[in-house]
């Protein structure tokens, strides 16, 4: 037993030994390498690490810092010591400040001295900086974002914060500062103009926040003066991925648009879940909204948050209207924006938000106010919070009020008392429900920024379409409970407006609508002759036409009627008559009036006949209210039984009012209506009362001005029919903003959709956006999306817009050659061929490729078998200076007649292009179809050959002999519009008819054999195959070239200087100018609008014959189409053109000349 013990104690003894030996040789090896770490931060370290800063070594430059965070604070002392003796600002004392930073110096002194380091260098250094200190970036993170966000410090030092914090922060992460707006705006305008190495530095450095700038760099390549457009570009053609579709998205605009839609959420969207969940909850989300019309409040709470990753904010969180439970069933709308938010549940009234106090909750503000019923968990009032819209603005809430005192606040938020208080006069949200003694309560949230708006406390389902269809929108919409309040005390309601409007001693008259309050007040209580006293000095100059005029006039009419002044009275009647054209009203006035002094079948009678005139239910209510007022004075006469009767009268006409087919409906004017303050008792009138109650089972809010919205609601028995409804809405800008249910109504869902309105100067804004993004798309490579968008007539403007880009900003034009290489329409063949052209009037095409555009135009040139290619072609050589190319091509058109299957020719004398188009001469105008279209069926004989450019001085001086007297009027060599007669346009028309071989029988215009000798049209020219003038409804035709599309309303001069010559562009101009200087439109057609008028072959009673089918006659007056270089852009496109003696000639007056083409030249063209 001893013997075998032995062997495991001697081992357990030398295993012992072993340990120590390790444990001293490991404690030696490590204070030699102790002692060697130190020899070389002694020696070597400062140069080592300046060097990888300097040379741009990251990598290299954080494996040194990793070798000195495994050390840590042991040598954090020896490496203050070596920073403190380098020199201030140098490499190595940044390098060295880093490197205490990695070994746990973050005192506030170290961090202030990074931060101003790290960021006042280039972009090299920032990049070697982000990655050698990614792993110890945490405590400078704070520092840097305090710099970027400090508007004073130095422009260059923030940028070079915000790329570090770019690499720092996560693009997810809600703190960052890359979260902020105004970050992305600052950097991408910073940008706009550093030089192309730093930017291409600062490019990489941002990758991981591309998310946030990409939106702004496209948004600012998209503006109208996109300043730095190159390094923006360069920025784009950087991130592909996310700029792609934002440029498509714009470009694929359909009006009207959000202007939100071009700024995209950098938030990841929402899961397959998710979505699931909101369909599951009888909903839709789009892209920016989402709403649910039925969802339980359990499962709302998770899906809210799930929402929030996504930066969905709720907007409105109603319960369904009906029996309270347990978990209640929940509508929802959101939208996105990621702005902050807070949902609040559960809690009782006095928690809420006193009533004159600004309502603020963690930098939060109201954004929607309601009360769940019930004893539930959930039970109480919920509030939704939100990030304030603006900064400064103010919400205050109110609830448990009663319609009337709702009204008494809004004027009391609307106008602040002192200049130090604010006007809360947006009421941007309304909900109402019942008290537990069954009154009608409500709850409001007012702002102080926003549009100025109010309540409508009581609105039927019959009204609400109206009433979202009117030109002011509604802002909110919620159930109105019935309920059987009583109405107000309106005598006492008089009382005290009457005191409270009293003015004091050597006070300043009241406002008018003070003066209508007062004088309601006076006459509601019986005193009549203090408003005579009061307002005597009232004079018929004072009026205006509107309603609170109107009421004042009608009051005093009926004071001076009570007092029995007849001829004073009468005249205020017809006054009234003339400011009210409402049949109803009027006779409403006769009723009350008549009662004062007449007898009682006089005012039988006057309602009697007043009734027969009534056509609705507002009339019949007019009426009922003269009625009862006609009882009142009946009374005060004493003739008790009648008065009694035209009351009985007066509620029969209510009744008839309430059931009309087009009934009456305001509950709140029938209850504070002071005419019928005397039927209040009644028991019918409470019936009536009631009814309309029950009828109005909605409350919204409703604008007072134009904000840029317009509303619809839609309103479905069930969910899945609204969800019916809505598929049709969404794709036209529809976005939901209110949603209620309820399972008591027929009506038991409605949704509250609003959208953009769409006026000129939106739909031009909207149309120069995708102008600007279809340029940026083709820089890009997308050529197909660029193609495909203007292939689209509904879309023709962007062309132009496009076209207007190019004359500023560089592209590639062998993106554009290879486009016209291909088989291209003719709409986009011209805008592409003048693309090059607009590119070489800006210099902007480099040399080394101005042969192969040269070449390219010229074969299109000569060949294209389109007019509009072809003049585009040309208008694009001569910006080239290829003139001498021009000349020489020319020379081979001269035949008079379509080469090929070209659409256009020469003339053979006097070298007159004409374009061969398609157009009416009877005037009768089809806009569904092009007027340049080749393929265009219209029923018409022909088709019709014009000249591109107005007939010039050169070529009109050929017709004329040398004998002639008006010869010295006009230039051998001028290019210029010739200036002439109707009569010597057509006599130039004859001429040019007979030096092109056509049988004189055919020629449009034969001369009048009298001392004169002017000119007369053949009756039936427009059939004739001779040369003749146009007529206004075939030049009408012809300027409408879809292909351009420059959409002129005569306030967008932008596009139209490029095209026309007229009073902007031609201020310093005396006279017409050389024709075909400025682009010609879709037809081919120079100066169709400007420069020179053009005479017309007809007048207007021609115009009208040729319309009704019958031979035109011969007048001496004759239209004048398209203005002159003096014209205004409002004048160019007025559709009534000026007529103009024949025989008249003034500056600026000129013509171009037509021919038809028979449909016999055009079917074996088409054929060939």
């Amino acid at each position: 037993m001893r013997g075998g013990g032995f062997f495991p104690v001697c081992w357990r003894t030398a295993i012992r030994a072993l340990l120590i030996m390790s444990v001293v040789c490991c404690s030696g090896l490590c204070l030699r390498a102790g002692d060697e770490t130190t020899q070389v931060v002694d020696q070597r370290l400062v140069t080592e690490l300046s060097a990888c800063l300097s040379r741009g070594h990251g990598l290299k430059l954080r494996g040194h810092f990793e070798a000195l965070a495994v050390r840590g604070r042991s040598v954090l002392g020896k490496l203050r010591a070596l920073h403190d003796e380098c020199p201030q600002d140098s490499a190595q004392r940044l390098s060295l400040a880093m490197a205490c930073l990695v070994c746990g110096d973050v005192s506030n002194e170290r961090l202030s001295e990074l931060t101003i380091g790290v960021c006042s260098g280039d972009a090299e250094r920032t990049e070697v900086t982000a990655v050698a200190l990614q792993a110890w970036s945490r405590p400078l993170v704070d520092p840097v974002r305090r710099l970027v966000s400090d508007d004073g410090a130095d422009a260059g030092s923030r940028l070079q914060g915000a790329c570090l914090l770019a690499q720092w922060e996560d693009a997810a992460d809600s703190e960052s500062l890359w979260r902020r707006p105004g970050t992305a705006v600052f950097v991408v305008e910073q940008l706009s103009y550093v030089s192309g190495l730093h930017l291409a530095a600062c490019a990489e450095l941002l990758r991981p926040q591309a998310v946030h700038w990409v939106p702004e760099a496209c948004r600012r390549i998209l503006g109208a003066d996109a300043g730095g457009e190159r390094n923006l570009m360069a920025l784009l053609a950087t991130q592909q991925e996310l700029a792609i579709p934002r440029l498509r998205r714009v470009l694929e605009w359909r009006a009207p648009y959000w202007p939100d839609e071009l700024e995209f959420p950098a938030l990841p969207g929402a899961d397959a879940a998710v979505r699931q969940q909101i369909e599951a909850g009888a909903g839709r989300i789009g892209e920016r909204w989402a709403f649910c019309a039925d969802i339980r409040f359990t499962s709302l709470q998770p899906l809210l948050e799930s929402l929030r990753g996504s930066g969905y904010r709720p907007i409105r969180v109603r319960p369904h209207n009906g029996v309270a439970e347990q978990d209640p069933r929940m509508s929802v709308v959101w939208v996105r924006d990621g702005r902050r938010w807070e949902l609040v549940f559960g809690q009782q009234a006095n928690e809420l938000p006193a009533r004159r106090q600004n309502a603020a909750r963690n930098g939060l503000v109201p954004a929607d106010v309601c009360l769940i019923s019930g004893a539930g968990p959930y039970s109480g009032w919920l509030s939704v919070w939100e990030e304030p819209e603006a900064e400064g603005e103010q919400r205050r809430v109110v609830y448990g009020v009663t319609a009337a005192e709702l009204k008494e606040l809004e004027e009391q938020f609307y106008f602040a008392e002192s200049e130090s208080e604010v006007d809360f006069s947006s009421l941007s949200s309304l909900f109402s429900y019942s008290s537990e003694s069954g009154e009608r309560l409500y709850c409001a949230v007012f702002s102080s920024l926003g549009p100025l708006n109010s309540a409508v406390p009581a609105v039927s389902p019959a009204e609400l379409p109206e009433l979202a269809g009117k030109q002011q929108p509604l802002l909110d919409i919620t159930w109105s409970p019935a309920a059987a309040a009583e109405p107000a005390d309106l005598r006492r309601k008089f009382q005290l407006d009457a005191a409270e409007t009293e003015p004091w001693p050597g006070e300043e008259p009241p406002d008018q609508g003070l003066r209508l309050l007062r004088t309601r007040a006076l006459f509601g209580t019986g005193q009549t002759q203090q408003i005579l006293a009061e307002f005597e000095n009232l004079t018929a100059g004072e009026y205006s036409e509107d309603l609170l005029v109107d009421d004042l006039v009608r009051l005093r009419c009926l004071a001076y009627g009570q007092l029995g002044k007849i001829e004073e009275a009468s005249l205020l009647q017809q006054q009234f008559d003339r400011l009210v054209y409402s049949r109803s009203q009027q006779d409403s006035l006769g009723i009350s009036l008549l009662a004062c002094w007449s007898t009682f079948e006089a005012v039988q009678k006057l309602i009697a006949e007043g009734r027969g005139r009534c056509e609705a239910g507002a009339d019949y209510y007019a009426l009922a209210c003269g009625t009862a007022l006609a009882g009142r004075f009946l009374q005060q006469r004493d003739a008790v039984r009648e008065s009694e009767q035209l009351r009985a009268t007066a509620v029969q006409l209510l009744q008839q009012a309430v059931t009309d087919e087009q009934a009456f409906c305001d509950l709140d004017q029938l209850v504070n209506e002071g005419d019928l303050m005397d039927l209040h008792q009644s028991a019918e009138f409470r019936q009536i009362r009631q009814r309309l109650i029950e009828q109005s089972r909605f409350a919204v809010v409703s604008a007072w001005e134009e904000t840029g919205r317009e509303s619809m609601v839609l309103m479905q028995p069930s969910a899945e029919e609204l969800l019916e409804a809505l598929a049709e809405t969404a794709q036209v800008g529809w976005r939901p903003a209110s949603i209620l249910a309820s399972r008591e109504e027929e009506s038991g869902y409605s949704l509250l959709l609003l959208r953009p309105t769409v006026d000129a100067e939106r739909l031009r804004t909207e149309q120069s956006l995708q102008g600007a993004a279809a340029h940026a798309l083709l820089r890009l490579g997308q050529t197909d999306a660029v193609l495909s968008a203007l292939a689209e007539t509904s879309n023709a403007a962007i062309g132009s817009y496009l076209l207007r880009r190019m004359q500023r900003y560089a592209m590639d034009v062998r993106v554009l050659l290879k486009i016209l290489a291909e088989n291209q329409p003719a709409g986009i063949r011209r805008t592409i061929v003048q693309g090059l052209g607009e590119l070489a009037s800006g210099k902007l095409i480099p040399a080394a490729d101005q042969n192969a555009v040269r070449a390219t135009l010229l074969k299109l040139y000569a060949e294209d078998s389109d007019p509009g290619v072809h003049s585009a072609a040309g208008w694009s050589l001569t910006q080239l200076a290829a003139d001498e190319t021009i000349a020489v091509a020319r020379r081979r058109f001269g035949t008079g007649k379509p080469p090929g299957q070209r659409w256009w020719y020469e003339t053979k004398v006097a070298g007159i292009g004409m374009a061969i188009v398609a157009a009416r001469s009877d005037g009768k105008k089809d806009k569904q179809t092009s007027a340049g279209d080749p393929n265009d069926d219209r029923k018409q004989s022909g088709r019709l050959a014009v000249s591109m450019c107005e007939i010039t001085e050169q070529q009109y001086l050929l017709s004329l002999d040398e004998s002639v007297a008006d010869t010295w009027l006009f230039r051998t060599e001028s290019t210029q519009p010739a200036i002439v007669t109707w009569h010597e346009a057509a006599a130039f028309c004859n001429w040019l008819s007979q030096q092109e071989g056509i049988p004189e029988r055919q020629w449009c215009y034969v001369r009048e054999q009298s001392p004169q000798g002017g000119m007369r049209q053949k009756r039936n020219a427009s059939s004739l195959e001779g040369y003749r003038l146009p007529t206004s409804a075939e030049w009408a035709d012809v300027c409408e070239a879809d292909s351009v599309a420059l959409n002129f309303d005569g306030a967008e001069s932008s596009l139209l200087q490029d095209y026309a010559w007229y009073a902007a562009n031609s201020a310093d101009r005396t006279d017409v100018a050389s024709v075909g200087l400025l682009r010609p439109n879709g037809n081919g057609l120079f100066d169709i609008f400007g420069n020179a008028e053009e005479w017309c072959h007809d007048g207007g009673r021609q115009a009208r014959q040729l319309r009704e089918g019958r031979n035109a006659s011969d007048e001496t007056l004759r239209f004048v189409c398209g203005g002159s270089y003096r014209t205004t852009s409002a004048e160019l496109f007025d559709a009534d053109w000026p007529e103009s003696e024949a025989d008249e000639r003034r500056p600026g007056l000129g013509f171009r000349v037509v021919r038809l083409i028979r449909r016999q030249h055009v079917d074996s063209k088409q054929a060939r």
